[in-house]
C-alpha cells in the first residue's frame, strides 16, 4: 500500500485487492503510533521547561538616580514562549523623594522582540503608586503575570517618576534593601476563566 508524506499513514491504492479490516486496521495503527509519539514529544518539551521557577533575576544595590521626569533603574531581557505563563516581579519597592508626601509611581516597561526605551508601554498591571510620608522611604511591591503572544525575548525595565509633588524620586536600595526585579516561569498558561461582577 502506498503512504502519505507527511506521516507515512498507509491507504490502500487501486491495484490493491480490497481488504477493509487489514487495511483499516494499518491505518489505525499508524495513526495512533503519531498521536502518541507526538503527545509524549510536547510532554517532553514543557517538562523540560521551568516551571514555579525563578528563570532570570537583577538586584540593584545601590539608589537609582533622584528625578522628577521617568529614569530608568535597571532592565532584564528574558526569553519567553508562547503559551506559557510568566511572573514578573518587584518583591520589595522603596519608593523615595526628597519631598514629603510626594507621590511616586513604579512600572515595568516591555517590549516584546526589541528594545525597550522609557517611551515603551507598561507591562500590563505592572504600575503602582507609592505616597513617601515623612520624606522616608516608603516600602511596598509590584507584581503581574504576562503571557506571550509569540515565543520571542521579553525585554523589561523597571522605571519610577514622580507623579505628584515637587520632589525628584528614586528607588532608594543598599546592601540591606535591594531592590530585585524577578521573573518566574509559571508553566503553561490556563487561560482567564474568571467572570467579572
Amino acid at each position: 500500500m502506498p503512504t502519505t508524506t507527511n506521516y507515512a499513514f498507509p491507504y490502500p491504492a487501486l491495484s490493491d485487492a480490497p481488504n477493509g479490516p487489514s487495511q483499516i486496521g494499518s491505518l489505525a495503527t499508524a495513526v495512533d503510533t503519531q498521536i502518541l509519539t507526538t503527545t509524549n514529544a510536547y510532554i517532553a518539551a514543557d517538562t523540560a521547561l521551568p516551571q514555579g521557577k525563578m528563570i532570570r533575576r537583577h538586584r540593584r544595590t545601590t539608589s537609582s538616580t533622584a528625578a522628577s521626569a521617568l529614569t530608568g533603574v535597571c532592565t532584564l531581557a528574558i526569553p519567553v514562549v508562547s503559551g506559557r505563563l510568566y511572573k514578573v516581579q518587584v518583591p520589595q519597592v522603596h519608593a523615595n523623594s526628597t519631598v514629603v508626601n510626594d507621590v511616586v509611581t513604579v512600572s515595568i516597561l516591555f517590549n516584546l522582540g526589541g528594545t525597550v526605551t522609557t517611551a515603551s508601554p507598561v507591562l500590563p498591571g505592572a504600575q503602582a503608586l507609592f505616597q513617601v510620608i515623612s520624606n522616608s522611604v516608603t516600602p511596598g511591591c509590584l507584581s503581574t503575570s504576562y503571557s506571550p503572544g509569540s515565543t520571542n525575548t521579553l525585554n523589561i525595565m523597571l522605571v519610577t517618576f514622580r507623579n505628584s509633588g515637587t520632589g525628584n524620586s528614586s528607588l532608594f536600595a543598599d546592601g540591606t534593601r535591594v531592590t530585585d526585579l524577578e521573573v518566574w516561569d509559571l508553566g503553561v498558561d490556563p487561560g482567564v476563566s474568571g467572570v467579572n461582577i
